[in-house]
């Protein structure tokens, strides 16, 4: 507790035990109407006046920053790059640091080839599921497997036929190669099919560029030649080719074998046994028409484990480039970078020179801004309740005699601190800092205003009188006659309360003079506190918000207890 504290609250729980224990009878310990002979008493008057309440509690401390974070090294590693100096201004998102981890980046690395593989082998899994439906992969004439039937076993390598385009057919015929290059491409060519004495004419392709010789010695080149089929022809029958040039026949010199123009082999593409077979050999087929299905019982466990799989692997290889990414130390905000966060003595980074080992911890300093300062205050636990953020409050600092800044409550404490007995809470004010002249570690005092009236009818607590939850005060007449009048509260502060009914200004109050009695026991103080925390007086007696001291003893001249001031470091004007 700062030194301002501890003095308010002293005075203030003093005079409360002056008033319980030298005031005349008192309602909370003795409840007694008539005067105690030990209290001889004088009295004065006051008149009624128009004045300023003010409600506050203060505090002393140092000056802290708003904003401030450490800059330390996240890993141990190499310095790569090092642009700090002892004290900059940087942005927010500016590079500070660079650190190079081999240990970090290697973890990331083989994170990385972990996912890829398990990405891989949760693909393959997905596509044999996809591939359950084994279907076409064009339209043609399908050819099955000879030893494929319902309930073989497939796996992803199993071939399962060929589709083959069965709408034209081609066959390469050897020509002599005085002939062929006679020829050109799209010149009709009559192809006689050997076993069906049947003639279909095709059309020349290309024709060779390679020759080679027959057992004569004749040189001869292939003439490549296409025709449609018009559902007659096949792969695999024997065909000669003859032309018709200048009126002269030419003919091929051997016989060759019709070909498909395009056949396409398909795999199972999956595992498991096959449950139905939809075609069969030499079926017509159109591109994506099933041809079997496939049945795995295992295997969509198989998917459910290796998602989960990856999903581990990804939540890893996130945090593992979240370490690489925090290897480059960023400004976290604008503001200023000092290593005297570190040491104020020495200038830390001559040991943090790219090529330096670094620790994890180490410290290089840290980014401050001095926009916003912080004074963080202790306020007693009688005065919690009255805490809200947002509440106005004056700063005065040591180094700026007479000058006041203006801040506000920013936030407070939820646990408390006990000491001697009485329980403290952080109030943390915060005061803009736009010319920078407040400093880190600068004493300031904080004012945190609770209530402040102006122009109201105020009096001196010492003149109130309370009796039985009543609050009354003794009014002495113009003639010398006193009456006791009965009011209501407003505001009150240390020294004076605001009257909100049962007065008028000018009007003169008595106000009795005491002998201080003997300090009261430990015991009465505690109770006197608890008093105080339980809100002063019986609610209903002090409306407006403000609470009646405690203390009184009769409705005659001298017969009352003077007020104390509230909480013990509760402070007014």
């Amino acid at each position: 507790m700062d030194m301002a504290l501890k003095r308010g609250t002293k005075w203030a729980l003093a005079l409360a035990i002056v008033i319980v224990f030298g005031g005349g009878g008192t309602y909370l310990f003795m409840n007694k109407t008539e005067r105690p002979a030990a209290a001889q008493q004088q009295e004065s008057t006051v008149a009624v006046k128009k004045g300023n309440v003010r409600l506050s509690v203060s505090g002393t401390s140092q000056f802290q920053t708003q904003s401030i974070q450490n800059i330390t090294s996240p890993a141990a590693g190499t310095i790569r790059t090092m642009k700090l100096t002892r004290s900059m201004p940087v942005k927010k998102g500016d590079i500070l640091v660079q650190i190079s981890s081999y240990q970090v980046e290697e973890n990331l690395k083989n994170g990385q080839n972990t996912l890829q593989t398990l990405q891989k082998d949760l693909a393959d899994l997905q596509k044999q599921q996809q591939s359950l439906k084994i279907v076409a992969p064009m339209s043609g004439k399908l050819a099955l497997t000879g030893n494929l039937d319902v309930g073989s076993t497939v796996n992803k390598t199993t071939k399962i036929g060929t589709v083959s385009t069965n709408t034209s057919l081609t066959v390469k015929l050897s020509y002599a190669l005085e002939e062929a290059l006679q020829l050109k491409p799209g010149d009709p060519i009559d192809l006689t099919i050997a076993a069906f004495a049947l003639t279909k004419t095709g059309k020349v392709q290309t024709i060779g560029k390679e020759t080679r010789a027959d057992a004569s010695g004749n040189r001869l080149v292939d003439v490549e030649i296409a025709i449609d089929n018009d559902g007659t022809l096949d792969a695999g029958m024997d065909v000669s080719g003859t032309a018709l040039l200048n009126g002269r026949e030419i003919k091929s010199k051997a016989n060759a074998k019709l070909e498909y123009v395009k056949s396409t082999a398909f795999l199972a593409d999956t595992s498991g046994a096959i449950s139905e077979l939809l075609h069969k050999s030499g079926d017509i087929v159109k591109a994506g028409e099933v041809i079997a299905i496939v049945v795995n019982d295992t295997l969509q466990d198989s998917i459910s484990a290796k998602k989960e799989s990856v999903d581990r692997q990804e939540a890893a290889v996130k945090e593992s480039q979240l370490r690489v990414d925090e290897l480059t130390l960023r400004a976290p905000f604008d503001g200023v970078f000092s290593t005297d966060f570190a040491n104020q003595r020495i200038n830390v980074l001559a040991n943090f020179q790219p090529g330096a080992n670094v620790k994890i911890g180490d410290m290089f300093g840290a980014v401050t801004s001095f926009d916003v300062m912080t004074l963080p205050i202790q306020v007693d636990e009688l005065d919690i309740q009255s805490m809200k953020p947002g509440l106005k409050a004056e700063v005065r600092v040591d180094s700026f005699a007479g000058r006041v800044f203006q801040g506000e409550l920013a936030q407070v404490s939820t646990v408390g601190v006990t000491s001697n007995g009485v329980t403290y809470y952080d109030a943390i004010v915060a005061v803009p800092n736009r010319d920078q002249q407040l400093k880190y570690g600068m004493t300031g005092t904080a004012e945190i205003l609770i209530q402040d009236k102006k122009d109201v009818l105020t009096l001196p607590v010492e003149a109130l009188q309370i009796q039985r939850g009543n609050v009354s005060v003794t009014v002495k007449h113009a003639d010398g006659t006193k009456e006791s009048v009965p009011i209501k509260l407003g505001v009150r502060s240390k020294t004076s309360v605001e009257v909100v009914e049962g007065l008028k200004e000018g009007d003169q109050v008595v106000v009795p003079t005491r002998q201080r009695a003997q300090n009261g026991t430990q015991q009465q103080i505690d109770q006197l506190r608890q008093q105080f925390q339980q809100g002063g007086i019986p609610a209903g007696v002090a409306p407006g918000g403000g609470g009646a001291p405690a203390g009184g003893g009769g409705n005659a001249p001298g017969g009352a207890g003077a007020a104390g001031g509230g909480a013990a470091n509760r402070g007014g004007r």
